[in-house]
């Protein structure tokens, strides 16, 4: 099967760094909290959290910083997702 691939070089203005800084800032702290749920409930009950318990505890997340409803949920689901098959 061939597959194509893209590149695509990007050229923000200003405003458009700042924002894709804050996201991707957002993204680091979604991933870190989610790691850091999985191994803790892992030590304490030896059981490994699904992408469905992770994307469950999003909602939890959001509710806690509201920066996180500016980011749509399934980018936010995506996280979990690679978090999940890693």
């Amino acid at each position: 099967m061939i597959q194509k691939i893209y590149k695509f070089r990007l050229y923000p203005n200003k405003k458009q760094e700042l924002k894709l800084n804050e996201t991707l800032n957002l993204f680091r702290v979604i991933y870190n909290k989610q790691l850091e749920l999985k191994i803790n409930k892992y030590k304490e009950r030896k059981v490994n959290l699904t992408q469905f318990d992770l994307n469950n505890n999003l909602v939890i997340l959001k509710k806690e910083n509201k920066e996180l409803k500016k980011v749509h949920s399934q980018v936010l689901q995506e996280i979990n997702k690679r978090m999940y098959l890693w």
